[in-house]
């Protein structure tokens, strides 16, 4: 019965360090949580979902900051923080990397208190956000 225990404990561990490699964890982040990693200003009126490709890179708070910062100079100070709009569950182990790469750098929001401040979409403006 020990053994037993010893090589399902050796099997468990050998899973979780797998899906850390760089290729496995962006192909098993992809094919699982292919639209889960999403993120909005204050107002909704810039929203962003982490694609993953084999090349792509994660979110990068400042070249997002960035962008919000100069795509619209009437923007409020409140609505140029990025949120990320997704909670963060610690039993789905293959995201952890993700979790400590990209995630702690965002302060967490409801959703449902983006949409009640939400702009309105108009969709005569050519604009990259708004697409959920």
């Amino acid at each position: 019965m020990n053994k037993k225990i010893k090589k399902g404990f050796i099997a468990i561990v050998s899973i979780i360090l797998i899906s850390y490699l760089p290729i496995l964890n962006k192909e098993i982040l992809r094919v699982i949580d292919a639209d889960y990693f999403r993120y909005s200003n204050a107002n909704g009126s810039y929203t962003y979902i982490q694609k993953f490709h084999f090349k792509s890179k994660m979110i990068d708070p400042e070249l997002i900051n960035y962008f919000i910062y100069n795509s619209n100079n009437n923007i409020t100070a409140e609505n140029k923080i990025l949120y990320r709009i997704y909670k963060i569950n610690y039993l789905c182990f293959w995201r952890w990397t993700y979790y400590y790469y990209c995630s702690r750098k965002f302060e967490y929001r409801n959703w449902s208190e983006i949409e009640k401040n939400r702009v309105p979409f108009n969709s005569t403006q050519p604009q990259k956000f708004q697409k959920f």
